[in-house]
């Protein structure tokens, strides 16, 4: 019998305590040889990898010692495995290209490296950083933080640069503008302030170390606006002179006041006091009275009528042109701008007539001699009396005698005033009168009661010496109807 066998028969007969008896049990021994061998290969798998594990590692240990640790970024290049000196020459290589876009207000314009001899250098930094990093640490970076920034040192040429400054067009003085102070304005009735244009004056000084700054930053875009280096107005929409000015007009602008001339309403309007304020430096609010005068002449230049010519609708229906230099409306110059400026200081609420040297019979639209006037027509030796624009009087008359050298001025005149009995005299003549209404210097209308004819062509030999004479009964109608001040117009065809 082979072992096995004998085996398996010494197995069956060995009894067991207890009387009981097993049956018979196989075993088979190559499973624990198999288990052997398989825990024998374990333990070599292991050391081989622990061995490669450290070699690894002290591999990288090695590299380390002269490079970057893998996964390295600096400046946001990837260093990986690169010697300090390669990275720096990398690093530095990076900015030859380099330029900065200077974004001004009104255009924009680029700096070159080449334009101003730039150059970068950070081998020593480099070589910091990587002295930072333990070469036995170095399976840190697979969760540490391997991004580092390089103090990269930058050089230029400043008088390169200067000299590019110099041919800008932007920083040519020429070509900049001040900012605008805050204005006080007045819109559609209501004062404000206007800020205006900011203007593109920039401070030279401050631009050009603020402009070093980036260079020197390798900043990509340089904004002189952001940097503070435009000039900025002394005062803005909200300085305290500003808001304070602001009330001072308002209050001068409370004034409403009315100007009356005949019929004529001149309303003393909000622009038309504004303009007369002086806004000084600092915001100083003054009410000028120079400005105010220059008010009042442009009022006289346009409603004072004293020496202006006049178109003029005759009875008979043809028209005519006549100038009065004593009849008209004339504004008193000294009198309205002390009255005015006096009014606008205390804020008055008034409506009053204006100061006149010289008042006129009527005033509105249609011109200043109004519906009651004397019409003297000195070509037909005729004239009327209106009232209200209806003829209350009418009469033939004698003029000055032509041969003479009396003929009588044609004008506008008005009646100065009203006489009775009176004793005109001149050079060669004493003659009373009853009836007595001068309009023009020692010329007037009276009655000439030596006289039996009047009218047609008697003033040509046998006139006056420049009167209107007319008949006694005529004279005394008119000087019953006739008003002092009463428009007197006279012409000849």
């Amino acid at each position: 019998m082979n072992d096995n066998s004998s085996e398996k028969e010494t197995a069956s007969s060995v009894d067991v305590s207890y009387g009981e008896t097993f049956t018979d049990v196989y075993v088979d021994k190559s499973a624990f040889l198999k288990a052997g061998k398989t825990d024998a290969l374990r333990k070599r798998i292991i050391f081989g990898a622990a061995v490669t594990v450290v070699s690894v590692y002290l591999i990288m240990v090695m590299f380390c010692c002269f490079l970057f640790y893998p996964m390295t970024k600096i400046d946001g290049m990837d260093v990986s495995l690169m010697s300090p000196d390669y990275a720096s020459g990398l690093l530095c290589k990076s900015y030859e290209d380099y330029y900065i876009t200077i974004i001004y207000r009104d255009g924009e314009e680029v700096i070159k490296a080449s334009d101003i001899d730039l150059q970068v250098s950070a081998s020593e930094n480099i070589r910091e950083i990587h002295k930072s990093q333990n070469p036995f640490l170095w399976f840190s970076v697979f969760y540490g933080n391997n991004n580092y920034k390089a103090d990269i040192q930058v050089s230029f040429d400043e008088d390169k640069l200067d000299e590019l400054l110099s041919d800008s067009e932007y920083l040519n003085v020429e070509n900049m503008k001040m900012p605008d102070e805050p204005k006080i304005v007045l819109t559609d009735g209501d004062v404000g302030v206007y800020v205006g244009e900011e203007g593109n004056y920039i401070i030279l000084d401050d631009f050009k170390a603020a402009l070093s700054e980036a260079l020197y930053s390798l900043d990509k875009t340089f904004c002189p606006e952001e940097e503070s280096c435009y000039m900025k107005p002394e005062y803005t929409s909200e300085s305290e002179e500003v808001l304070s000015a602001l009330d001072k007009v308002n209050a001068y602008l409370e004034s409403e006041i009315i100007l009356t001339m005949g019929d004529i309403n001149i309303e003393v309007g909000k622009n038309d006091i504004f303009d007369m304020i002086n806004i000084g430096s600092g915001y100083t609010v003054r009410l000028d009275k120079g400005k105010v005068r220059d008010y009042v002449l442009s009022l006289e230049e346009e409603y004072n009528t004293v020496g202006t010519e006049r178109k003029f609708r005759t009875t008979v229906g043809d028209y005519i042109y006549v100038t009065g230099n004593n009849y008209g409306w004339d504004i008193d110059e000294d009198a309205e701008t002390d009255e005015l400026y006096t009014n606008i200081i205390n804020r008055v609420v008034i409506k009053r007539e204006i100061m006149l040297s010289q008042k006129g019979f009527a005033y509105n639209k249609s011109g200043d001699i109004g519906r009651t006037y004397a019409e003297v027509d000195l070509s037909n030796q005729h004239m009327y009396l209106y009232q209200d624009g209806k003829i209350v009087f009418e009469s033939d008359f004698v003029s000055g005698c032509i041969v003479e050298g009396h003929k009588t001025p044609g004008g506008l005149y008005y009646l100065k005033y009203k006489d009775k009995n009176v004793v005109l005299r001149g050079e060669d003549y004493e003659t009373p009168v009853t009836y007595w209404m001068p309009f023009n210097r020692g010329i007037g209308f009276h009655d000439a009661n030596w006289r039996s004819s009047f009218g047609g062509s008697i003033y040509v030999n046998n006139g006056s010496h420049g009167c209107i004479n007319l008949p006694v009964q005529k004279a005394k109608e008119l000087y019953n109807l006739i008003e002092q001040g009463t428009p007197v117009i006279c012409y000849w065809r």
